[in-house]
Parts: structure tokens; C-alpha cells; sequence
């Protein structure tokens, strides 16, 4: 594992752990770099992963803070499940439902841009937080680039730390797009919950980055309870007219 990520592991736990606080300066970058005795490099690598996902937020002249979160998740970072789950506060666990290898329909293979034939690593996992169901999520990956993923257990390790450990993937961009739905009572099953109740439904193509050459290695549908689950964008002004899409 690439010493940042052990590095913003570390910070993530301290966080966590109270000893970083809301509102209150991390040391500084020098301190930083004293404590965990790495490069400068690697401390402002590991700070601006934290920062991209949320977690932290810098003031010029200032220094770095922990940022509030309150019960909600910030839709345009780029995290996993059950990344959103611990940055909630909760302890997350999950359980993998199916796990296969087999040939994509035809709207799966345009998202990843397979050829005819090519095959896709299709997963299921429910996510819990504090042991209640709040996500489950049916995940297809383009399995040309990641072959022998089949046999990983999904239900122990994380899916994104795996492609990026293992298999050298830079993730670094995803389209989303989040509706209201009902759910199936297969989804309410797993969920444990009414079919009566609306669910967030999230459909996305995730792009990677191997060898200099993007692509999109995952196309994932996420159903989220509406009760444990909510959103926020930051919003920037200026720039020409804001637009919505029906």
C-alpha cells in the first residue's frame, strides 16, 4: 500500500477517535511530517485525499480542519459504500448476496464499452450501519482488467482499496444519476423495510485510469433507505445560469 494511504488511514482513525476534532486545526504540515517521518509529498497526498472526500477542509493561512458533518454525505465526492458509512460515524460491515462471472446485458456493456462476448464481475452486497441494512447494491466490473477478482472475498476487504492496491487502478471520475424510486419487494426484503417506503436510487458508471489510459471499469446500481440516508451538493456561484434536468 502507497505510504499517503497509510498515512491518511492514520488521520482517518484519528478523526475518528475524537483526538481531531470538528472545527480544530490538524498540526501542521511540518508536524505532520515529523509524526509519521514521510515526505512532505506524501502528507500533502494523503490531506488532499481527506479534503476531496469531505472530511477536511483547508483556510488559507490558517491550516487544515476537521470538518462538520452531521448526518448527511456529500454527493459529489467519490467514496465507497462503506466509506460514506464510517464518514456517517457508523461502523460499517456488509455481506456479498452473489458473486459471478457472466456475460453483461447489452446496457452494461456500453456503459463499460466491452466488446461483444467480453465478460463482467457481477457482485451484490448489502452495506449495514451498526448492523442495520441501509444499502444494497448490485456492482458490474469490467473483468478484463481485473482478472482473478472472482475469487476475493468482498464480503472482508474493500472493492475500490483492492483495484487500487492490487491492480494499480487510479479512480478518478464517476457519472451518477439519483432518482426517488419504490422498491421491489426483493430490495424491501434486503433492506428491511415497507415497499411502500421510497428509496434513493442510484445508477453510475465509475472511470478509472491503468496505464496513462482512462475508461470506465464500473457500472453500479445502489438502492438506498431514504430514512438513514441523505444527501448535499455545494453549490458555487457565478459562472452563467444554473440548469435543471426533469
Amino acid at each position: 500500500m502507497p505510504k499517503y494511504q497509510d498515512v491518511k488511514r492514520s488521520i482517518l482513525e484519528r478523526i475518528q477517535s475524537g483526538e481531531f476534532t470538528a472545527g480544530i486545526a490538524l498540526p501542521s504540515e511540518r508536524e505532520l511530517i515529523e509524526q509519521y517521518q514521510v515526505s512532505r509529498i506524501t502528507i500533502r497526498h494523503a490531506i488532499t485525499g481527506l479534503v476531496n472526500e469531505g472530511l477536511l477542509y483547508s483556510v488559507q493561512g490558517k491550516g487544515t480542519f476537521v470538518q462538520s458533518r452531521g448526518r448527511n454525505l456529500h454527493l459529489v465526492r467519490l467514496t465507497s459504500c462503506t466509506e460514506d458509512i464510517r464518514n456517517l460515524g457508523y461502523t460499517p460491515s456488509k455481506k456479498v448476496i452473489s458473486k459471478k462471472i457472466q456475460i453483461p446485458s447489452e446496457n452494461i456493456r456500453a456503459d463499460l464499452e466491452l466488446d461483444h462476448g467480453e465478460d463482467v464481475l457481477n457482485l451484490a452486497r448489502i452495506y449495514y450501519a451498526n448492523k442495520k441494512p441501509v444499502n444494497f447494491t448490485i456492482t458490474n466490473l469490467a473483468y478484463r482488467h481485473f482478472p482473478g477478482i472472482e475469487v476475493i472475498d468482498f464480503g472482508v476487504v474493500s472493492l475500490y482499496e483492492t483495484l487500487e492496491t492490487k491492480y494499480g487502478l487510479e479512480i478518478m471520475r464517476a457519472q451518477r444519476k439519483i432518482e426517488a424510486a419504490l422498491p421491489s419487494k426483493q430490495i424491501a426484503d434486503y433492506l428491511m423495510m415497507n415497499t411502500s417506503t421510497p428509496i434513493l436510487l442510484f445508477s453510475c458508471i465509475t472511470y478509472g485510469k491503468l496505464d496513462g489510459a482512462e475508461f470506465p471499469f464500473e457500472s453500479y446500481i445502489s438502492w438506498y433507505r431514504s430514512d438513514r440516508y441523505s444527501f448535499y451538493i455545494d453549490q458555487l456561484g457565478g459562472g452563467g445560469a444554473a440548469s435543471e434536468e426533469n
